[in-house]
């Protein structure tokens, strides 16, 4: 497996392992985040020649390791763990419960990828070199006493990512107006918003206040979530914009 990127630019690190998968060998990233997966398959156009496949545990990953010179999702480096807090007294953790804590025993984030919570138990995507340290040291999610397991991937197979839909009105195509209506703030709360970096349309942050979103893009609000632009719904009698948003859970 070839090390992540450390420091430089992403495009560099991507192009360093074209040059060995030129070699005819398969070499893989660790977790990609969806900005870099992104990034990834724009500099990967350029190289027609090459088969390669990103590929996280399920179709719907968030973070996904690439691989160069495969076939789809064979042989990924990837290993599953089952995380189960007590039966007597559960208590409800979050994403950043896990992830926190799992960061907190000295690794780096991109050894982990996705982190799926169900009721009764908790699935992690992790590089598979990682899976017996994790094993033999995870004892805590937060306060809470776990136990861990290794699994296969089929329970991340069977997920399906979550929504809560709702509607909005706008004015007009404008990133201001879709931030003002999903979060219910003024239109000077939401360029402040844009212009502090806090906003990014497909991984990206923007700063440009107008900017048009379009069926399918992911709007990201940090501190405020993460929402997909799923369809225009149609104008009102006063010709304003209906939108069905969908936040994801």
């Amino acid at each position: 497996m070839v090390k992540n990127k450390q420091d430089g630019i992403f495009s560099a690190y991507i192009a360093d392992l074209v040059k060995k998968a030129n070699n005819d060998a398969i070499v893989y990233t660790y977790f990609l985040n969806e900005k870099e997966i992104n990034e990834a398959a724009i500099i990967l156009k350029s190289y027609p020649s090459l088969n390669y496949y990103f590929f996280g545990g399920h179709d719907n990953s968030e973070r996904k390791i690439l691989g160069i010179n495969i076939q789809q999702n064979v042989n990924f480096p990837i290993k599953f763990i089952m995380i189960k807090t007590s039966e007597k007294n559960p208590k409800l953790l979050k994403h950043t419960d896990f992830l926190g804590s799992l960061m907190a025993l000295g690794i780096k984030r991109e050894v982990i990828g996705d982190i799926i919570i169900n009721q009764d138990c908790t699935y992690v995507a992790v590089i598979d070199t990682m899976i017996n340290f994790l094993l033999q040291n995870i004892e805590k999610i937060g306060s809470e006493n776990v136990k861990v397991f290794e699994c296969t991937n089929e329970n991340f197979q069977k997920y399906e990512q979550q929504y809560e839909e709702f509607n909005i009105i706008i004015p007009s195509n404008r990133l201001d107006c879709y931030i003002s209506k999903i979060l219910n703030i003024s239109r000077e709360k939401s360029v402040e918003l844009i212009l502090s970096g806090k906003v990014f349309i497909n991984y990206n942050e923007i700063k440009n206040t107008s900017k048009k979103l379009f069926e399918n893009d992911i709007l990201i609000i940090r501190q405020h979530g993460k929402y997909l632009f799923a369809s225009e719904e149609g104008h009102t009698k006063k010709d304003r914009i209906k939108i069905l948003i969908k936040k994801f859970k």
